[in-house]
């Protein structure tokens, strides 16, 4: 983890135009195509569900302002994200997961498997809240939604990016699916965002 020097830093004036919003997030959500990344997927012989998760915290780890938090005040970057996503129970109900990234695909899947499986039988709602070098992200996959907004506690000085993939519909021979990414407006503007979404587009397309 790096300290940034927010009096040197070249982002200073909007750090401090928004960092103390009442609601400092704003959301970008647009359909990507994921037909390439789908594919991909099956050809390895692994769940979507966990291949989406890896294509989400790859290109987070592709754009350096996905990297940045909020500490204790100060602005820190962090080497490496890893990945809290939702994970729904036999009961219906969700729990927290915790998916630490690894650039081989097979390798971060199949610890995902593992972590899914202990997570069937968790009984506490663990945020995971201590943890600020991750993402945190959420399947809805039964909505192809178009916009979306979180639940979010805005006094204690969240700054963790917030993703969310939709259900994907046939477009032609193409498959689409609705993401979105909510962000610290202190730590990042759209051409940030779009950075990542270009990154998801490339993945999505052409697979990992």
């Amino acid at each position: 983890m790096q300290l940034i020097d927010i009096e040197t830093w070249e982002r200073k004036p909007q750090y401090d135009f928004f960092k103390d919003y009442d609601n400092p997030f704003f959301n970008i959500t647009a359909q990507v195509d994921v037909t390439g990344l789908y594919a991909d997927a099956k050809a390895r012989q692994q769940p979507f569900f966990l291949a989406c998760l890896y294509w989400l915290t790859k290109a987070v780890n592709q754009v350096p302002a996905f990297k940045l938090r909020l500490h204790n005040g100060a602005v820190v970057a962090h080497e490496t994200i890893h990945c809290s996503s939702t994970v729904m129970k036999p009961d219906g109900n969700f729990t927290f997961g915790y998916f630490p990234f690894d650039h081989d695909v097979t390798a971060f899947c199949e610890a995902g498997k593992v972590e899914i499986e202990k997570l069937r039988t968790q009984q506490v709602l663990d945020g995971m809240e201590a943890m600020i070098n991750v993402i945190h992200v959420s399947v809805i996959p039964w909505i192809s939604f178009t916009s979306l907004q979180h639940a979010r506690k805005f006094k204690t000085g969240d700054s963790i990016p917030k993703i969310t993939l939709g259900k994907y519909t046939m477009v032609g021979d193409r498959r689409m699916m609705p993401v979105s990414v909510e962000v610290h407006h202190a730590l990042m503007d759209g051409l940030h965002v779009g950075q990542y979404f270009a990154a998801l587009e490339k993945m999505g397309q052409e697979g990992l």
